[in-house]
């Protein structure tokens, strides 16, 4: 799935992370930076967070091209959450719009 666009804005960036966490379910810190050419996914996936995408991280060891393991990040997609009649009581926060 490598890209080869001259496009690496951090919305560009953001958007092909996404496209992969919704294709695969998850990716990985070094599969990011390879596959997605994204030096830093754990911002881009943070912003995803702010933005409202259920992202969590775990940790997980992970191995370069060169045959070297890292403890690195693995994002993982969450499905979006069902909402319940209590989303939609008074004094609740946040409602969908």
């Amino acid at each position: 799935m490598g890209t080869n666009s001259d496009d690496n804005s951090t919305t560009s960036q953001r958007s092909r992370i996404l496209r992969h966490l919704e294709e695969n379910g998850s990716i990985t810190t070094l599969q990011a930076r390879h596959l997605l050419d994204i030096m830093h996914p754990a911002q881009r996936c943070l912003e995803l967070k702010e933005a409202g995408h259920r992202i969590v991280c775990i940790w997980t060891k992970d191995v370069t091209p060169e045959g070297f393991s890292h403890r690195v990040g693995k994002y993982i997609l969450l499905p979006r959450k069902q909402l319940t009649l209590d989303d939609f009581l008074p004094g609740k926060k946040e409602h969908i719009s």
